[in-house]
């Protein structure tokens, strides 16, 4: 790997590595073997028309590790937001599981068209997107009612934010509010819980006491959903 694909790999390790810190379970992170996933390769992503840069970023990414191609069994990593495993997406599509065309649709908008531009998030139209463009260095997301980008760390500078502040933005606070009446109570709920137990001085927090805490309360809602399908 070059340098800014070595930089990306460990901005993306590094983010993964915090959110185990606040609820993910460690072994949810897969590392690839020496060498890169060898399920990542030129000719599996073929269609998807990516430049071999990408390509051997992808290969050398950690991913959050799912039993399925069904992006919802995952945990959440963002706001409404399921990031892309593509070792597992790789393997669905050498098995025919899957084919380029609906890898594309989960993964990039249709007005993406660029052998530079690749999406690390997979979901239905209501999965929040981002997209790397590896020729720049950026990540690109929507905000706004516009496309806009920032470089690579600071982008995961700004999720790791969200998520120190118990931002109701992130998915660890969001649930299906707009399904419940009780969500916003609940959202509370759950940042006392974790102020409780330490949080955001991530050196005295407990989580899995603070998890267990979660487990044991009473709810009105489902708290799994809470945190995302993390646990």
């Amino acid at each position: 790997m070059n340098s800014t694909q070595a930089a990306i790999v460990q901005a993306v390790r590094q983010y993964y590595k915090f959110l185990t810190t606040l609820y993910l379970e460690e072994s949810k992170v897969v590392e690839p073997p020496p060498g890169g996933w060898p399920s990542i390769t030129p000719q599996v992503l073929k269609g998807l028309g990516k430049c071999d840069q990408i390509i051997t970023m992808l290969r050398h990414l950690p991913y959050i590790c799912s039993t399925t191609a069904n992006h919802h069994e995952s945990a959440q990593t963002s706001a409404e937001c399921y990031f892309a495993d593509w070792n597992l997406i790789s393997q669905k599509l050498s098995e025919g599981f899957l084919s380029i065309d609906v890898v594309k649709s989960l993964t990039e908008p249709n007005i993406i068209n660029s052998p530079y531009v690749i999406g690390l998030t997979c979901g239905a139209r209501s999965n929040t997107t981002f997209l790397l463009d590896i020729n720049l260095g950026r990540m690109i997301f929507y905000q706004h009612r516009g496309w806009v980008g920032t470089g690579v760390s600071h982008f995961f500078e700004i999720l790791k934010n969200e998520f120190m502040k118990l931002n109701s933005k992130t998915k660890v606070l969001n649930g299906y509010r707009k399904d419940s009446p009780n969500a916003l109570a609940a959202i509370e709920k759950v940042r006392g819980i974790y102020r409780e137990h330490g949080w955001p001085k991530i050196e005295q927090f407990d989580k899995r006491k603070c998890l267990a805490a979660i487990e044991a309360a009473t709810w009105d809602i489902d708290w799994k959903k809470l945190l995302g399908g993390a646990v």
